[in-house]
């Protein structure tokens, strides 16, 4: 083979080459572009149920102070002793007392631009939860009555949030979906796939999930007779509100 020849293969082989890379390099190139070609929505969207409280639960406050540190700890054993026997007699179970806090410290008061020493003070926080409403009234009456112990926050919960949590957000997609069909039509665009979904961050979006609780408590002194009163507890309503973030890619 002469040398001409040669160089005339090795020429063709090379333009072959350079061909097939161009070729190569112009599909890579294609990828990008079929990718930034897909239509995808984001939505955030809420959900929320309302409903009536079924629990109750009372923070109770019980001090005592003395010169003599023993009598303090008595004072407080014997209150916290009677106030056990007192819930428990308006059907309240031992389990749903609870002791949140017990302290011990010294107590002092301004008199005469001068600091003087009171006494020891022994003081406790208990915690009452309430799961029948109907005692509510006579129960918050008879510890304001009580003047051994100084009655605290009164609030409200549900014995089955989980399940209206879930309800929520059950909701919450209900309305994702909805507005994404209404948003279609607007596009000229008739089918929708979720993608993502979630009640956490998603890119350039904020998640606002919350849970909130709108009480109407007032308290009304009702009249039960000559020496004794009730008060009246309006509980209010209860919202689970939940947030859902969701993703489609529209067609």
């Amino acid at each position: 083979m002469s040398l001409k020849r040669k160089k005339m293969k090795r020429t063709i082989g090379i333009i072959f080459l350079i061909i097939a890379l161009t070729f190569q390099s112009c599909n890579s190139g294609n990828q990008p572009v079929e990718k930034s070609r897909i239509k995808t929505m984001l939505i955030k969207s809420n959900g929320e149920v309302s409903v009536l409280p079924d629990e109750a639960m009372i923070i109770i406050h019980l001090e005592c102070v003395n010169k003599n540190i023993k009598i303090a700890k008595e004072c407080l054993i014997d209150k916290s002793e009677k106030l056990n026997k007192s819930v428990l007699d308006f059907g309240i179970k031992q389990e749903d007392i609870l002791t949140t806090s017990i302290n011990q410290s010294k107590e002092y008061r301004w008199i005469n631009n001068s600091s003087v020493f009171v006494g020891y003070k022994s003081s406790m926080t208990t915690q009452l939860t309430i799961r029948d409403l109907k005692i509510l009234e006579e129960l918050y009456t008879d510890l304001l009555l009580n003047e051994n112990i100084s009655v605290g926050n009164l609030s409200y919960s549900h014995s089955n949030m989980d399940s209206l949590n879930n309800v929520a957000y059950q909701k919450a997609l209900e309305n994702a979906n909805n507005i994404a069909d209404q948003l279609l039509l607007k596009m000229n665009e008739t089918e929708k796939e979720i993608i993502r979904i979630g009640n956490m961050n998603l890119p350039s979006v904020q998640n606002n999930s919350a849970y909130k609780y709108e009480s109407e408590d007032n308290f009304e002194i009702k009249e039960l007779g000559a020496d004794k009163s009730m008060i009246r507890i309006n509980s209010g309503t209860m919202y689970a509100n939940k947030t859902l973030i969701v993703e489609y890619s529209i067609y």
